[in-house]
């Protein structure tokens, strides 16, 4: 146990005495002839003394679990009202040819905030879990069911906090879905001869 004792005793003396030779010997700036800075603690012909400034030194400041929780609790109660949302794309009176899928995008202001989520709609049907993202793709068909079908469609989006309450909903738009349609008939070609 004493040599344990003397042992730290020991790297304690040197530590101290290592700070206060580097604290002591002075620092040499010199400016070669390229215009390069050098420092060094060995002075040459150019060579000027720093003074270097105090150390910079502070104290982390000590947080306990109240202070943090406090803070936390606080940040998670401050909401901003969302002030615009609204279907950024497609735009009302978009028209779709043969579409495999169509993209929905929404904007925010303020952004999506934290445990709040997006539902789309399509023709006032959910088409997919709410979540995070503000643009889905809304398939063509899915599950063998046709999702998106020929003829005029409505879509919007409504944000839902946690408990799944809507907070706001955009504007319903109208879209327009066309799919073309080919007829097969038999044609008999004669040959006059």
């Amino acid at each position: 146990m004493q040599t344990g004792i003397l042992l730290a005793l020991f790297l304690m003396i040197n530590f101290l005495s290592f700070s206060a030779t580097a604290a002591s010997n002075p620092i040499y700036k010199s400016i070669d002839e390229k215009g390069v800075v050098t420092y060094s603690d060995q002075p040459n012909a150019q060579a000027e003394a720093v003074i270097l400034p105090k150390e910079n030194i502070s104290k982390r400041p000590i947080n306990s679990a109240n202070t943090t929780n406090a803070t936390d609790a606080a940040s998670t109660d401050k909401r901003e009202e969302y002030t615009a949302f609204s279907i950024s794309s497609p735009k009302d009176q978009d028209t779709f040819q043969n579409p495999t899928e169509i993209s929905v995008s929404v904007s925010i202001t303020p952004a999506l905030q934290k445990g709040d989520t997006i539902e789309f709609y399509l023709d006032g049907t959910s088409v997919a879990s709410s979540s995070t993202t503000t643009s889905i793709s809304i398939p063509k068909v899915r599950n063998n069911t046709a999702v998106i079908t020929r003829g005029s469609h409505t879509l919007s989006a409504a944000i839902l906090n946690a408990a799944g309450e809507k907070l706001m909903t955009t504007p319903s738009i109208t879209i327009f879905v066309h799919y073309t349609s080919v007829a097969m008939h038999s044609h008999h070609f004669s040959r006059k001869t």
